[in-house]
């Protein structure tokens, strides 16, 4: 995985011969399935000029849901069609072994706000 793929713009580019095999040359949603227990619902945007695809809305959510990491792989196999759509099992090999999930951030600090009577401590 590359920064923009699981830091920044959330997007991955899928290789054209890949896209060749797998796919039909359409946008389309796709589910992605880790162990079969899980799933994502993604948009796949197929660009015909360039004969190109990119998995875009969902991507975002799955990478942060899995802890993806820069360097990260995913080996994606297409498991058929259920109702029109595909579904991709999708396995991870990690860069690190223990992942760790991201930390939510902690609020502002309360510096600057206007003292009153209510929020000075006597001792």
């Amino acid at each position: 995985m590359q920064p923009e793929q699981v830091y920044t713009r959330f997007y991955l580019s899928l290789p054209s011969r890949w896209l060749v095999e797998h796919l039909p040359p359409r946008s389309q949603h796709l589910v992605l399935h880790i162990n079969k227990m899980e799933e994502w619902h993604v948009k796949y945007c197929y660009d015909q000029i360039h004969n190109t695809g990119e998995l875009t809305l969902g991507w975002r959510k799955f990478a942060l849901d899995n802890n993806l990491e820069e360097f990260d792989a995913c080996v994606f196999q297409p498991m058929g069609k259920v109702y029109g759509t595909w579904l991709i099992d999708v396995k991870i090999f990690r860069v690190v072994k223990d992942i760790t999930p991201p930390t939510i951030p902690k609020p502002p600090s309360k510096r600057g706000r206007k003292r009153t009577i209510s929020n000075i401590q006597t001792e």
